[in-house]
């Protein structure tokens, strides 16, 4: 879970819901050691449907692309653990400490550093990464502006933001649905899938912005880069 205590798949968290001890061990101070609890395994079980269909794909083919220092925002129970390229080096997040414990345990952990952060106050070094990485994160950041500043901040110049992110598509009908689910679970819940985020990354500075449609006339990759010193805006 990323800022505003939700995670990487945080939105369907809230539709769900109302979201190794050597590896464990290893782990940063600023992480706790919980027991896992019953929450995070149901919400595999209800994601498993979605990542057997597209999604783990989709993760897969994109994940593989990344390398040098990467920071996974909002990593959740760790779907992603595994799927970087082999010369990635991660440091994963995530705000919710049994969201983290269950990712702790799967065995793709082993060499990544699991911390537990809020998105929106980064507790990491200015230009410490080379790649950032949100999947089903930026519905739920409560101040998606303020996390985007921080995902600047610990970027380096030329650095990318890669998003798998779900948002309003070319399907009229889906959009309807997902302004309306968002009008509701807004409110109550802090989830927004309506939220133009490809527009809201290009407000944060970055450059070169892009958004493709991936799959299910709603999952977009998003991406944008850190300018340079010298062309920064």
């Amino acid at each position: 879970m990323a800022g505003g205590g939700l995670d990487a798949g945080g939105c369907w968290t809230v539709c769900f819901a109302s979201s190794g001890v050597g590896r464990w061990l290893s782990m940063s101070s600023r992480t706790a050691a919980p027991e896992p609890g019953w929450f995070p395994a149901a919400f595999d079980v209800f994601m498993a449907p979605l990542e057997r269909f597209r999604l783990r794909r989709i993760r897969s083919e994109i994940l593989g692309q990344l390398h040098g220092r990467v920071l996974d925002v909002g990593v959740g129970t760790g779907a992603n653990l595994g799927l970087y390229a082999p010369d990635a080096r991660v440091t994963a997040i995530d705000v919710d400490p049994g969201m983290l414990a269950r990712a702790a345990m799967r065995p793709e952990a082993a060499g990544v550093e699991l911390l537990r952060m809020d998105a929106e106050r980064l507790d990491l070094d200015d230009k410490s990464f080379d790649v950032v990485l949100s999947t089903l994160v930026f519905c739920g950041v409560s101040k998606p502006e303020r996390a985007l500043a921080e995902v600047y901040r610990v970027l380096v110049p030329g650095g990318k933001l890669v998003m798998i992110e779900h948002t309003l598509g070319p399907s009229k009908v889906l959009n309807a649905i997902l302004r309306g689910l968002s009008a509701w679970l807004g409110p109550r819940y802090g989830e927004y899938f309506d939220r133009p985020i490809a527009r809201l990354v290009d407000g944060a500075g970055f450059a070169s912005v892009s958004n493709r449609m991936l799959a299910l006339g709603t999952f977009q990759l998003i991406e944008g880069i850190r300018p340079l010193e010298s062309s920064a805006r």
